[in-house]
């Protein structure tokens, strides 16, 4: 009902289906006009004189989770070669000896989540070798096979959390070993984990992190009167990044919007 009131239709009217804002959404990002209804809405709001230009503003971030929310450590390390396989197997025909044996193990066959961790951890190392051996096939071809998306992957992921020993054997790097960007969920490269707060007010999330900037009132506000705070930036960030970068990201999408950027903050 709230959508139908803002958009002034009639209440009885017939509804529009929900994958219209799907689409629409994706042509905003493909098109790179995610600030248009938002410029839109600032532009009516300094018309009319609500939003003034000396006003100060307030910026804070907050998590953004990725499509998947999260994913086992066990969970997104064997997705990793299942859709490198997944990508290769029609675009090769002479296939390497070991091929079926590691299609049955990642295509065909799925994880037992009452693994004990000894379980668990022998796998883990059984996947750094397997992805090893076809990183290895993969090179000594001339067919440009390393070029593909999900092949490229499993390169980053084997380079991120593995480490091959003197004796050949590659063995899962310790958490501390790992770079903070390193990849946890091959779907979604480009989501990253991060933390904000301590103790038991600490939020951990795999995703991205966004910035708010909102205007800030001369005076208080007497209770049940309506407030003219006003948010002027939403700016996504990579979860990894600082606020300060943030800040300083939110400042030039202001300026260049033609907003003026207040001196207090």
């Amino acid at each position: 009902m709230g959508s139908k009131l803002a958009l002034g239709q009639e209440l009885r009217g017939e509804e529009f289906h929900p994958t219209v804002l799907v689409r629409f959404r994706r042509r905003l990002i493909e098109q790179e006009q995610g600030r248009l209804a938002l410029d839109l809405v600032l532009e009516g709001l300094k018309k009319e004189g609500w939003l003034k230009e000396s006003r100060r503003q307030r910026i804070d971030s907050t998590q953004v989770l990725g499509l998947v929310a999260r994913m086992s450590e066990l969970e997104w390390l064997r997705e990793t070669p299942r859709l490198a396989l997944e990508e290769m197997e029609t675009a090769i025909d002479d296939r390497p000896e070991f091929w079926e044996e590691r299609v049955e193990r990642y295509l065909e066959s799925q994880p037992e989540y009452r693994w004990s961790s000894e379980v668990i951890q022998h796998k883990v190392q059984q996947m750094g070798q397997d992805m090893l051996r076809l990183l290895d096939w993969i090179m000594s071809q001339a067919s440009g096979l390393e070029e593909g998306k999900q092949v490229q992957l499993l390169g980053r992921v084997f380079e991120e959390y593995f480490e091959v020993a003197v004796d050949g054997v590659p063995t899962k790097r310790k958490a501390k070993e790992r770079v903070v960007t390193a990849l946890r969920n091959p779907h979604e490269p480009e989501g990253e984990w991060s933390a904000k707060g301590a103790g038991e007010h600490k939020k951990e999330w795999v995703g991205y992190k966004v910035q708010v900037a909102e205007t800030v009132e001369d005076s208080p506000v007497e209770a049940g009167e309506p407030t003219t705070n006003f948010i002027t930036a939403i700016e996504t960030q990579r979860a990894t990044e600082s606020d300060e970068a943030g800040f300083e990201q939110v400042k030039e999408v202001q300026a260049a919007s033609g907003l003026a950027v207040p001196q207090e903050w």
